[in-house]
């Protein structure tokens, strides 16, 4: 997974230079009424990459779900779990895709 596509390279006063994420993420509780549940199989458990890319045919997109179900480690996606997703024609309006 390419976790740093969105990467860029900034200076302080120092000129010292430093790097990270620094994109902005959506706020996506405003989408809340359009999310649809996913039920994690035994083939996507402890997977939101996987996720991604049956969802929205690109593993990168897993931070999408992890933010929309505020989930912070992959142990979160036990079998059976239902989640939220949020349909790709909202993401592709936001520009995320």
């Amino acid at each position: 997974m390419n976790y740093f596509q969105y990467n860029s390279v900034l200076y302080d006063e120092d000129n010292k230079a430093f790097s990270g994420i620094n994109f902005f993420v959506p706020d996506f509780t405003l989408y809340e009424s359009k999310y649809i549940f996913y039920k994690v199989n035994i083939k996507t458990q402890y997977r939101p990459d996987i996720i991604a890319y049956e969802v929205y045919g690109n593993e990168d997109l897993s931070w999408v779900i992890d933010e929309i179900n505020n989930a912070t480690h992959p142990s979160f996606y036990t079998k059976d779990k239902k989640i939220y997703i949020l349909p790709s024609n909202y993401l592709i309006g936001l520009g995320i895709i």
